[in-house]
Formats: structure tokens, C-alpha cells, sequence
């Protein structure tokens, strides 16, 4: 693979934020501009932003590295998800998306890549309602993964719990797709499915591949081990008080002692 480079906006012991719409917000008083590639390992990632905010080595810190995955983009709006970053082929994928963005292509539809799809995936959700966006996912954690068509449903699910760091005696998660059905304005209504089979991710990746506003999947997983207790979803996105439209957000939904990449 050839070596390119890339300059991204990290977010040094940030906090996330969420806008209306529950789109994700990072916000840091101490942000840096740092120089990636695509060849870059996560640890090798990881020493980069450390060793740009001057930090001694990765022993002092542990670092939990987000992105800012876009979900949905229609005109001048655009609704980003959180998502950890688990694995070397996450730097990639960031690279890539990066790349997208470094174009000036931010209202185009996710360019093909392989007949890739980015996943954000609320692991160990909840499926949630509101009056404003009918379903939405919450999950104390996000994670990113990348999948193509004829990826298979059991690979999927293998990924998910590698990643996640999930134990077996765990179960294995049901896995639920959630997808616009109208938009009005800045607001898009939802509804979710549950993924079954090999057939229903390949008719996910279709219908997002086929809504153009739509550039990323969302997941969420639940387990029926019987062994979670509520409590578990304790830091979820949804469930504080989100702000006024239009307006900065004025409550922290939750504060992380972390480091966060964006993704401009």
C-alpha cells in the first residue's frame, strides 16, 4: 500500500457534545493539528497525538481515541456519530473518509470504496422514541467498522464482539438497523428492523447505497445472556437534556477524561 499522508484536527482530553438532531459534537480547549498516514498502525496513531500534545509516552495515558463518523448529509446539514477507534483498520477508514472530506466533496454521497460501507455501531444499545426522530439508538459505546457487500451476517456479528471485546457468555447479540424515512428540513424521522440473515445486510447496505443523504449505517446490538443490567447504559448519548435548535449546547451529556480525533 502506498504511504499518503493526511493532516487531521485531534482534541486533546475533549468532551462530546450533543447539537440537535443528536449529532455529535467535539469540544476541547486544547486541539492540535496532526499528520497521519494511511499505513499508520492505531498505537503508532495513538503516539503521534501524544507525542504532539507532549506527552512523555503511552504509560501516563490511556487514550480512547474517537472519530466522528457522518451519518447523514442533505444540503448544508450534516449529523455525525461518535464512534471508537477499536483496530488498525480503523486508521484507514478514517484516512479515507478524511480524504472525502480534504476534496471538498462534504454534501456528495460516501464515494465507493471497494463496495465498502462505514458502520456505526451502538454496542449493547438501546432502541429508543421521540416525537422528533421516532427511533433512535444509545449506547454508552460506539464503535467503527467497515463492511461490503456479501459481508455475511455471522462475520459481522464475529467482528462486532472482537472489537467490542465481548465474552462469548455474553451471546450472541441481535443486531438492528435503522434507516431514514423521511425528511423535513434539519429533521429526519426513522424506524429500524431487526438483521436476521445474509439477505437483510445486503438489503441495509442496498437501501443506504440507494438514499443518497445516507452515508453510513447505523447498528445497534443487544444481548439476551440475561446477565446486563439496566444500569450498564449509564452514559448514553440521548439520555440528558439535548439543547434548543440553533443554539450552543449548554449541558455536557457526558465528560471523558480521553482523546478525540475529528475529522477537519
Amino acid at each position: 500500500m502506498t504511504s499518503t499522508a493526511f493532516i487531521v484536527l485531534m482534541y486533546f482530553n475533549g468532551s462530546i457534545y450533543v447539537e440537535d438532531n443528536y449529532s455529535d459534537k467535539f469540544i476541547s480547549s486544547n486541539t492540535a493539528w496532526v499528520t497521519i498516514t494511511n499505513t499508520m498502525t492505531l498505537s503508532q496513531l495513538k503516539q503521534a497525538i501524544l507525542k504532539e500534545f507532549n506527552c512523555p509516552t503511552l504509560d501516563d495515558y490511556e487514550v480512547d481515541l474517537r472519530y466522528r463518523l457522518p451519518i447523514f448529509i442533505s444540503g448544508d446539514i450534516t449529523h455525525y456519530r461518535s464512534c471508537m477507534m477499536c483496530g488498525d483498520d480503523d486508521v484507514e477508514s478514517i484516512f479515507y473518509m478524511g480524504m472525502t472530506k480534504a476534496c471538498h466533496l462534504p454534501i456528495q454521497p460516501q464515494p465507493q470504496m471497494e463496495g465498502s460501507m462505514f458502520v456505526c455501531v451502538y454496542d449493547d444499545g438501546e432502541i429508543a422514541s421521540d416525537a422528533q426522530t421516532s427511533v433512535y439508538f444509545a449506547s454508552a459505546k460506539t464503535i467503527m467498522i467497515r463492511i461490503h457487500r456479501g459481508f455475511g451476517l455471522s462475520k459481522l456479528i464475529r467482528i462486532i464482539m472482537d472489537k467490542a471485546n465481548r465474552d462469548p457468555r455474553d451471546g450472541v447479540p441481535l443486531i438492528y438497523f435503522k434507516f431514514p424515512t423521511k425528511v423535513c428540513g434539519q429533521h429526519v424521522t426513522y424506524t429500524t428492523t431487526q438483521i436476521q440473515d445474509d439477505d437483510d445486510l445486503d438489503g441495509a447496505f442496498d437501501m443506504i447505497q440507494a438514499t443518497p443523504t445516507v452515508t453510513s449505517i447505523e447498528l445497534c446490538t443487544t444481548y439476551n445472556s440475561g446477565t446486563r443490567p439496566s444500569e450498564n447504559i449509564s452514559l448514553t448519548h440521548f439520555d440528558a437534556h439535548p439543547p434548543h435548535r440553533n443554539t450552543e449546547p449548554q449541558q455536557e451529556l457526558f465528560d471523558l477524561n480521553t482523546t478525540y480525533l475529528g475529522d477537519w
